[in-house]
């Protein structure tokens, strides 16, 4: 017998994929064959026809809002902020799950100045279920576009479509799976394409503060990859709100232009309504990275003194929730700052059981956080 050890090594087999098809057959085009068109644009440089486009930023930065006043100047047929062209009026679809249309789209709207019959503002899709029962569904994109072929149908003047936030209308399709996101995408690339429609889909930063400028917007590189233009909204270190190109696949002009939100008072049936509406600025260079990096600073900085407020107001006990957000709001912290100061702090929520009313109650432990981050550590989190 041998001294020498003989090591045996486990050879792991690849995984059989799909069997080679040798009837498939490449589809080609000979680029000589191909008609060049030029790129036409609702809004010159910032929303293209055939295309999708992205408008992306933190809540409460004018994202929606900045949707509202593009489909209220498309509806008149008028300029947009950094040009004097006019055109035809032309009707848009909207899909918005976040905002009603009595009290906050519709207002909005008015307050733009749009046309109101020329703006469509779905609700859900209608379809018969189980023995020829009605039902109602949320609108998804990989279901249901035959559906908005339909409505194109029944407004044949429609060009421009809205999905705030599109990644409540993906479907089964998960918004942090690129092999799942991506196809459906590209389906609604081609959907808009065919039918001639300025596109805005509508997203938010995600919570990766610190990663690459592209990596923050929700969705992930599929997003990021099947839009063909991006535009951030962002706040500036000094206050200042921007409209940022974060991508473009299809204009070298990509100025930022600055704006602010104001509010305004609207008149109906004898009502004062006092919407928001987008004002528009300048053009300014500026960098999307750049500004996003001094965005997150500033929103570090606001969220510690949030979480730091937080950890002082329950330091004398447990607290209702609707009172902390009502202290919250004398401080300038936010629904969303004390949420995620919460989450850093591991407030402790539970149920008020013992109460008719069923209320929220917070509160916080120092040795409980101090644990959460032990355990946060352990298993690598």
């Amino acid at each position: 017998m041998s001294d020498t050890n003989t090591q045996q090594t486990t050879v792991t087999q690849p995984k059989s994929g799909p069997a080679p098809n040798p009837a498939a057959k490449l589809v080609m085009t000979t680029a000589s064959q191909v008609k060049p068109e030029k790129i036409t644009w609702l809004w010159k440089d910032k929303i293209p026809y055939k295309k999708l486009t992205l408008f992306v930023g933190n809540p409460g930065l004018g994202k929606s809002l900045a949707s509202v006043d593009v489909i209220a100047k498309a509806s008149k047929g008028a300029a947009f902020p950094d040009t004097t062209e006019t055109y035809a009026p032309v009707e848009s679809i909207l899909f918005s799950l976040e905002d009603d249309a009595n009290d906050t789209i519709v207002p909005r709207l008015m307050a733009a100045g749009a046309d109101l019959d020329k703006i469509h503002i779905v609700q859900h899709v209608r379809q018969i279920g189980a023995g020829n029962a009605p039902q109602e569904k949320q609108f998804s994109i990989d279901t249901d576009l035959p559906a908005l072929e339909q409505a194109l149908k029944e407004f044949p003047n429609t060009r421009v479509l809205v999905i705030d936030p599109v990644t409540n209308h993906l479907g089964k399709a998960s918004a942090t799976a690129d092999e799942e996101l991506r196809p459906v995408l590209s389906k609604l690339a081609a959907f808009v394409a065919q039918h001639n429609l300025a596109t805005i889909l509508i997203t938010h930063f995600n919570k990766g503060v610190g990663l690459e400028s592209l990596h923050r917007i929700a969705g992930g590189v599929a997003m990021v990859a099947v839009v063909r233009i991006a535009w951030a909204f962002i706040e500036t270190a000094d206050g200042k709100h921007l409209m940022l190109n974060a991508k473009s696949n299809v204009s070298a002009h990509n100025v930022a232009l600055g704006y602010s939100i104001e509010v305004v008072k609207v008149e109906t049936n004898g009502v004062v309504l006092e919407p928001i509406k987008m004002k528009w600025g300048s053009g300014i260079a500026a960098r999307f990275s750049k500004a996003l990096a001094d965005s997150e600073n500033l929103e570090l900085r606001e969220l510690g003194e949030c979480q730091h407020w937080l950890k002082t107001y329950l330091a004398s006990g447990e607290k209702p929730a609707t009172e902390i957000t009502r202290a919250a709001e004398t401080m300038n912290c936010s629904d969303n700052q004390i949420r995620r100061a919460s989450e850093r702090l591991n407030v402790k929520k539970r149920k008020d059981t013992s109460s008719s009313t069923g209320k929220w109650l917070w509160s916080y432990s120092e040795a409980a956080q101090v644990e959460a981050e032990k355990t946060e550590e352990m298993f690598g989190g």
